[in-house]
């Protein structure tokens, strides 16, 4: 009785260690064993069926690696999936472009970028260290003229504002411009025009 109580443990080892589970879960299945009465048949049967469940438990094992590759496929084309809607998203979320007209062309100017360094502090930098960005406009582009007097500091009893063109841009006015990057280029929607008097 105890020969078949000990092949009855091994076969359970073997099929708990083909299958991948933990010691702990062993002792459950050997306290079942032990109350099961087995003959020479039966301990011969699990025996033969431990090949079975080793052949079992590699077939197992290569679809849980074959899913895993199809988790990772899945995973990868998610990923660009989303990397995708995230930079068409960036292309088209508005950003805000402040600085000083340099020159102006058909359709275009190049702008001296100003960088706001606080609520109240901006500076456009020169010589080596400035940014210069090339902003496009469209036939949609709405513009708008702020003459601006004693420098704002009253508020809006300061400005005076108008609908604006693209023949308003002059070289050397300030503007504010809301529209979208696409690499370095910025395409303006929205401009409004700084004239300080």
């Amino acid at each position: 009785m105890r020969n078949k109580k000990i092949a009855a443990y091994i076969c359970t080892e073997l099929l708990l260690m083909t299958t991948g589970c933990s010691n702990s879960y062993s002792d459950t299945y050997v306290s079942k064993a032990d109350t099961i009465n087995f003959n020479d048949e039966d301990i011969e049967k699990n025996i033969s069926n431990s090949q079975t469940g080793e052949e079992i438990a590699n077939s197992l094992q290569n679809t849980k690696e074959n899913n895993n590759l199809q988790d990772d496929d899945n995973n990868q084309s998610n990923s660009s999936k989303n990397e995708n809607e995230n930079n068409s998203q960036s292309a088209n979320e508005d950003s805000i472009l402040d600085g000083s007209i340099i020159s102006i062309e058909n359709n275009s100017i190049i702008i001296n970028k100003t960088f706001n360094l606080s609520s109240t502090t901006a500076v456009a930098y020169g010589g080596d260290d400035a940014v210069f960005v090339t902003v496009y406009f469209s036939e949609n582009t709405n513009y708008e003229v702020w003459t601006v007097k004693n420098s704002g500091v009253n508020g809006d009893s300061d400005i005076d504002k108008r609908e604006g063109t693209f023949s308003d841009i002059k070289e050397q006015l300030s503007v504010n411009m809301t529209g979208f990057y696409e690499g370095d280029d910025f395409y303006a929607k929205q401009v409004i025009i700084y004239n300080f008097v």
